[in-house]
């Protein structure tokens, strides 16, 4: 892993979390104000995926290569003299080397702490997984084993949705299971103190449960945590999800009968006894599973008065969902743009021109070409003595020149292009090839290489092709093309990385782009 990746997936940990804090805090807040309903399930579940959007985002657009981020390496390296590649000479930069050392020491030791965080966090589903298959294994059917017909009928309900009824000795409390098997688990302590029109509340409630996939909803939701296990957030959101899902559980088993809420408050009631310092196996959606008072006194509330606040009608419900989609879109647009200035100048190519000893013909397209012009630096730039075509068509600079801070070591010595792979790259002026290589001196992170030299001193170097066109000691005119980008050596994403010297002092290439 690179300094690049660091920066890259550090942002987004930051991101993810900051995306949590904003859905929980502002959420909560718009909860509370509008009072809106506890039991509004698509409410919370919208905060959650909103807080998890930035993680998302980031890994479609990193997994994709399409306009992805491109990271710039944290400094670059000298240009070579023409008689670099004439032999393998020592390192002359070797403290530039040791100088980013520690950032790819820090790379290994953040990824080994994440890794950890996931193999922990998969454990422990693992081993309730593992304790919720020995209780199944044990469990035996319900048959005719239930108190009266009330509690049967429900039971033939499920039988014929193809559920099955299991009793177990060991549950501490009722739960569905979706996979691999549909079935409803009762502790048979339960079964034996409940009577049987409580029972059949019971039944009803997880019945509710598997009919709107609760279990596999929940099963991704800890497989997603576990992978963001760092954000404490999406655990507070996800908690809220689940609250939800069983105040409207509640209200389904209690349905439209007034005469059902004692019973279901009186069965929730020994649940709780019963279940008392007792956990519920993971990947079970169970009738009595948190422990938070304030959740389980909420319920209560529910159960015998029901819901005093309103549901989020309809035209809400979708303005939320727009919310969220467009949450997401933005924080997927705001990968994609990779840091880089939204707007574009077109300017046109320069026609290819003839040079002395020509050898390659341009076949570089008359089209447009756009890219970014930073104000401050078409104020501050000389007279450019030099003029470069721009080496890409439809370009976006995502990175310039002299930028500092956050991982960079040095000042960035050059300018990145967002470039798809495999995009050409045209040589911007007339030159002779001196090097086209995937062994640039001192610098493998640089990945396969190409320096143009264009006389009177200046010199251009193009970093991460993906391959070149060109070789050593050729003469080309401008736009001829001399590769395609890429993402060789060390980079995050498909990028073009240009660097200009001129007399053996970097430049700004930007102010001679034209």
């Amino acid at each position: 892993m690179s300094a690049a990746d660091v920066a890259f997936w550090l942002a987004q940990a930051g991101a993810q979390v900051l995306a949590g804090a904003l859905a929980w805090f502002v959420g909560g807040a718009a909860h509370r104000r509008l009072r809106i309903s506890h039991a509004a399930f698509g409410y919370w579940l919208a905060l959650w995926l909103l807080a998890l959007a930035p993680s998302v985002a980031a890994s479609v657009w990193h997994a994709s290569g399409a306009a992805a981020p491109a990271w710039p390496l944290p400094s670059g390296l000298p240009l070579p003299r023409l008689d670099a590649f004439a032999a393998d000479a020592a390192p002359a930069h070797a403290a530039e080397a040791v100088a980013t050392q520690p950032v790819v020491d820090l790379a290994g030791a953040l990824l080994a702490l994440y890794l950890a965080g996931v193999a922990c966090s998969l454990a422990r589903w693992l081993r309730g997984g593992v304790a919720l298959r020995g209780l199944l294994r044990a469990a035996r059917d319900a048959g005719e084993r239930l108190p009266g017909a009330h509690s049967r009928r429900e039971l033939q309900a499920l039988r014929a949705r193809g559920v099955q009824v299991v009793l177990s000795r060991e549950a501490a409390t009722a739960f569905a299971v979706g996979w691999p098997r549909r079935r409803v688990v009762v502790p048979e302590a339960l079964a034996a103190h409940l009577d049987d029109a409580q029972l059949a509340l019971v039944l009803r409630h997880e019945a509710a449960h598997l009919r709107r996939l609760d279990p596999e909803r929940d099963a991704l939701m800890r497989l997603a945590q576990a992978a963001l296990w760092f954000n404490p957030f999406l655990r507070m959101l996800a908690a809220r999800v689940q609250l939800a899902a069983e105040l409207r559980c509640d209200a389904a088993a209690i349905g439209a009968d007034p005469g059902r809420r004692r019973p279901c408050a009186q069965a929730y009631l020994a649940t709780l006894r019963l279940a008392a310092g007792r956990a519920a196996p993971a990947g079970a959606s169970a009738f009595a599973r948190r422990r938070d008072p304030g959740q389980h006194q909420l319920r209560m509330q529910h159960m015998l008065h029901g819901d005093d606040r309103p549901r989020l009608r309809r035209g809400a419900r979708l303005a939320l969902l727009a919310l969220a989609l467009g949450g997401s879109a933005a924080l997927a647009a705001a990968q994609a743009a990779g840091g880089g200035d939204p707007a574009r100048i077109a300017a046109p190519v320069a026609a290819p021109t003839n040079h002395e000893d020509t050898g390659t013909a341009s076949t570089k397209p008359a089209a447009d070409v756009r890219r970014l012009a930073s104000p401050q630096a078409a104020a501050n730039a000389a007279p450019a003595p030099i003029a470069l075509a721009v080496p890409l068509a439809d370009t976006r600079i995502t990175s310039r020149y002299g930028v500092s801070g956050g991982i960079r070591i040095r000042p960035h010595r050059g300018i990145d292009f967002a470039a798809r792979r495999g995009t050409r790259v045209y040589a911007p002026a007339a030159a002779l090839v001196v090097a086209a290589t995937d062994r640039y001196p001192e610098g493998e992170r640089y990945g396969k290489v190409v320096v143009l030299d264009h006389g009177d001193g200046w010199q251009t170097l193009y970093a991460h092709l993906q391959d070149f066109d060109v070789h050593e000691g050729q003469r080309i005119a401008a736009g001829a093309p001399i590769g395609s980008s890429g993402a060789s050596g060390q980079a995050t994403g498909p990028h073009l990385h240009m660097e200009v010297l001129h007399d053996g002092q970097r430049v700004d290439p930007e102010p001679l782009l034209r």
